[in-house]
């Protein structure tokens, strides 16, 4: 059966559903409402079922609020024009407020309780808000996680490594086979290095996805060398290395003279959500994408983690949206992928102030424009962001899975992270956001801002000796940016404590 087009708005009295069926018969449609399904544990957070068919579409709706009997107030109409029926569900308890209404993912599969608890409000706002996850949080393994698949090629869509063809570039068909019972190199080396599955992603639900993988074609996908090997200790290492070997002073400091010149402009931008935010409408493609993510029910292990990492990914878009002014291009995909820690190294964040500054690390370090006031320009973006609600969000996050399904190798990333984020951030408070964006400005504040003299770029740089450098720098040049050359000499400066 085919999921139709629908969406959900309401007032005092109704939810009233839109339905977009063209090319059916008037005569066969059918709805109901249910409130018996109620009762059984499949429905535990569903207070009304909705129910529609019409060959050959099919829609079931789960609502966390009561709708009358079937029967009683409810009516519909069909619009042959514009190819749609409209109905109307009567409220039990007129004027209720009904959650999620604009959630599409959340409405189609089975209803989860509102995630986001008083215990991470006191771990974001408090003096826990940069604390590692306590002992009690290590041992809150999740036990079973429902999931429900509507797409029967979702198996098989990591199953298919790009590959030449059957020939090699000599015509000869003789490529090196290994047997579905061989073991892979990374298999084998953690075997004989007794070390233990190494588990990533969103809630740290996968292990083994690389296994089956080249080190050449899983380089194209992530940094990290060893994924299903290397724990996240060593990755953490190897990863803080990378970034002092890239980070280049010139091309900073160019960027840090030129703030109030070449890259003014960028400063100067203010994203589309910043400007006169309306109610999010839903685009058709939007819409499709949320029908097609599969139905799932989380059980978070550790749910300061997995807000960090909601954090990293809004502040990898929102330097893309900024730094692009909004328009997506071919290096979008880079961009985000080489910003997130979680998307280049699969990187556990379990501390808010961490993630933050790993993000300013990266972004000083690869990013086209690389200037710390910029990465809390960007940072300050996703507090807008957050304080909006999560329908901004989960549009921002759609946008994130549209940019990487597009671009060859990093559809994986997807399944490991954004989907999983696209469909978990529909049943998070508004309440649950904002106050996670109160907290990110208050370490903006406090810690990057009231500390600025204190910070390191990857660890390891010294802000204040970059800006001291450059200040000087021009000085000597009477404040001409134009007029400054950066010696040898002055390269081989040294700028960490």
């Amino acid at each position: 059966m085919i999921t139709p087009k629908f969406e959900c708005i309401q007032n005092d009295e109704f939810v009233i559903v839109t339905i977009y069926i063209p090319h059916v018969k008037m005569t066969e449609m059918e709805y109901s409402i249910d409130n018996n399904s109620i009762e059984d544990e499949d429905y535990a957070h569903t207070k009304s079922l909705f129910r529609f068919y019409v060959k050959p579409y099919f829609l079931r709706l789960h609502f966390a609020q009561a709708l009358q009997d079937e029967g009683s107030n409810d009516f519909s109409k069909y619009d042959p024009d514009n190819e749609k029926l409209i109905v109307h569900l009567p409220k039990k308890n007129r004027g209720e407020y009904f959650e999620n209404l604009n959630m599409i993912t959340w409405l189609l599969g089975s209803n989860r309780e509102t995630q986001g608890t008083t215990s991470l409000f006191n771990n974001l706002t408090s003096n826990n808000i940069i604390a590692e996850p306590t002992a009690r949080d290590e041992k809150k393994a999740p036990l079973i996680e429902v999931v429900e698949s509507n797409n029967d090629d979702e198996n098989n869509e990591m199953d298919d490594e790009e590959g030449g063809g059957m020939y090699d570039d000599s015509g000869v068909s003789e490529w090196e086979q290994q047997l579905p019972g061989d073991k892979s190199a990374s298999e084998v080396m953690k075997e004989e290095l007794g070390i233990a599955k190494v588990y990533y992603g969103f809630n740290k639900q996968f292990t083994d996805i690389f296994t089956k993988f080249s080190e050449e074609y899983i380089k194209e996908i992530i940094d990290t060398p060893y994924p299903e090997v290397l724990p996240q200790e060593e990755r953490r290492k190897i990863r803080e290395m990378e970034e002092v070997d890239a980070f280049d002073p010139e091309h900073y400091l160019l960027d840090m003279m030129n703030k109030d010149r070449d890259i003014k402009m960028i400063f100067d931008y203010k994203p589309a959500w910043t400007v006169n935010p309306q109610p999010v409408q839903w685009t058709e493609k939007e819409q499709k994408m949320l029908s097609e993510l599969p139905k799932k029910e989380y059980l978070i292990s550790n749910e300061l983690s997995v807000y960090c990492g909601l954090v990293d990914l809004l502040c990898t878009f929102a330097y893309n949206y900024r730094s692009f002014m909004g328009e997506n291009n071919v290096e979008s995909s880079w961009t985000i992928c080489k910003m997130s820690s979680q998307l280049s190294w699969l990187e556990e964040l379990t501390n808010l102030k961490d993630t933050l500054q790993i993000f300013i690390s990266r972004s000083c370090c690869f990013a086209l424009y690389r200037n710390f006031d910029l990465a809390l320009q960007c940072i300050k973006d996703v507090v807008d962001l957050l304080i909006l609600g999560k329908e901004y969000v989960l549009r921002a996050l759609l946008e994130i899975k549209d940019i990487l399904a597009h671009t060859l190798d990093k559809y994986l990333l997807n399944k490991i992270y954004v989907d999983n984020y696209c469909i978990w951030i529909q049943g998070v408070s508004n309440q649950s956001l904002s106050q996670l964006g109160q907290a990110i400005l208050k370490v903006v504040n406090e810690d990057f801002l009231g500390q600025r003299s204190e910070f390191l770029i990857s660890n390891a740089v010294s802000l204040k000796k970059l800006e001291d450098y450059a200040q000087d720098s021009l000085e000597e040049v009477g404040g001409n940016v134009d007029d400054l050359v950066m010696t040898e000499q002055d390269k081989e400066r040294p700028l960490a404590l």
